[in-house]
């Protein structure tokens, strides 16, 4: 069966988050692991203290005892599992990945509207930008709904995009979504093939009918934005990688400001 991870940070956005992955579980009957990276508080001090990482890890494993307990009650035809460990979000789903099947999603609370948060400005776009599983980034009070439309903000670069792609297609075909594909063209007067996507990404989202959307507004942010507005767009995926049109969405402001106007989930899917 198919494993959503769920990052807690045991915050009011992180326990959003969970509970958004817990219902997207249900639907396309997957398991859930609720997994929290706990570091050590820096102490400054000339005197000798005690080491903290026994009282850090107590207090990590006893929060999410309480969490499991609500989740249990609230969600028991699920497998809800858990892991605390120390350390980094990405090393630790990687170390995980090598011990079981990599999961098919992770899913974090954004808390956009907090410009001071240590979660969305390193833990958050730590994962969206260098896991290679997909990152589901669910704003702060956002429930569940069906998942009706994906939006897909793509470079119409296919090298290095295939796994995306077909993790894409994969998932527009769980939820049974529709697929539409916002791509841009930049040189309008000189492209011959205008409004078309590279071949080999049409043959592999083939298999879902996508439709696709050509703009040309420079500001991308903007474009994307508009589309997902007139679109009904229930999820946003962006794909980021070095040398493209979409590297700019993954400057931490840049991220903040899509999620905070889009008001939807942003899916990261990685490049090979």
């Amino acid at each position: 069966m198919p494993l959503i991870i769920a990052a807690t940070d045991f915050s009011d956005v992180a326990e959003n988050a969970i509970h958004y992955a817990c219902k997207l579980a249900v639907a396309v009957e997957a398991e859930v692991m609720v997994l929290n990276c706990y570091s050590l508080p820096v102490v400054f001090s000339d005197m000798p203290v005690p080491s903290p990482i026994v009282d850090t890890e107590k207090l990590a494993t006893d929060s999410m005892k309480e969490q499991l307990v609500k989740f249990h009650a609230e969600y028991p035809q699920l497998s809800i599992t858990s892991s605390v460990v120390y350390g980094d979000i990405v090393e630790a789903i990687e170390e995980f990945a090598e011990e079981h099947e990599g999961p098919m999603l992770v899913v974090a609370g954004n808390d956009y509207n907090n410009d001071t948060s240590v979660w969305i400005e390193s833990t958050l776009l730590h994962a969206m930008r260098d896991l290679e599983y997909p990152v589901l980034a669910v704003p702060a009070g956002t429930d569940y709904t069906q998942v009706r439309k994906i939006g897909f903000a793509y470079d119409n670069t296919y090298a290095g995009s295939d796994m995306a792609l077909l993790e894409l297609r994969e998932f527009a075909e769980k939820l049974n979504a529709e697929l539409h594909v916002f791509f841009a063209h930049h040189n309008v007067m000189e492209d011959e093939k205008l409004g078309e996507i590279n071949a080999a990404a049409q043959q592999i989202l083939a298999p879902v009918n996508p439709l696709y959307h050509v703009f040309y507004e420079q500001d991308v942010d903007t474009a994307i934005q508009d589309y997902a507005a007139k679109y009904n767009i229930d999820w946003l995926v962006v794909m980021p990688r070095k040398h493209s049109f979409i590297e700019g969405l993954f400057h931490k402001s840049h991220t903040k400001v899509m999620v905070n106007h889009c008001g939807m989930p942003l899916l990261a899917l990685h490049h090979n």
